[in-house]
């Protein structure tokens, strides 16, 4: 997370030397990539080390991570699911805790885009990230990608015809960048 607040405060600084605006970045991820950009969005300690804040972000699209809130899912966890999450975020449940971007959500969070997949117990986590969201006051929109895999989540994306993933982000990035 904070490799990536670095690589924000980079761009933030210089995207203006390449033509870009400082107050239109949105961030995007898939899997590991989608709980970074969803701690980035909710937690401004890391963005906070930079000088920047929450508000300097116009969108977040976390497309399919079950780390939303590490406890939960630890509870319900596979034994691959489990030493998966061991091996990223430890044993000790404060660091889950701290990790799990649905504790740090709160109001002046930017608009979320959020998919929810996959077996049940995960689904409800992703649920709950996403009505933690909108509790607050915040924004978020949901994709319903039941239907598609881990991997057919991020495969999708782009992909011509497609209106599982594609339209729907389409449409988030038009509506935050505007």
């Amino acid at each position: 997370a904070q490799d990536v607040a670095t690589a924000i405060a980079w761009v933030h600084d210089h995207i203006a030397e390449h033509g870009g605006d400082p107050g239109r970045i949105a961030l995007l991820g898939h899997s590991a990539g989608a709980h970074l950009v969803a701690l980035l969005g909710t937690d401004p300690q890391y963005l906070g080390a930079h000088s920047l804040g929450l508000a300097d972000l116009r969108c977040v699209g976390s497309f399919d991570t079950e780390a939303y809130d590490i406890p939960r899912t630890m509870q319900t966890a596979s034994a691959m699911q489990a030493l998966l999450l061991r091996n990223a975020f430890g044993d000790d449940p404060a660091v889950w805790a701290a990790a799990s971007p649905i504790g740090h959500v709160a109001a002046g969070v930017p608009p979320f885009l959020v998919v929810r997949r996959g077996a049940a117990d995960r689904q409800a986590t992703e649920q709950a990230f996403h009505d933690r969201l909108r509790a607050v006051g915040g924004v978020s929109t949901l994709i319903d990608a039941a239907a598609l895999t881990h991997e057919e989540v991020n495969d999708h994306i782009g992909a011509p015809g497609d209106q599982v993933m594609t339209a729907p982000i389409v449409a988030f990035l038009e509506g935050c960048l505007r």
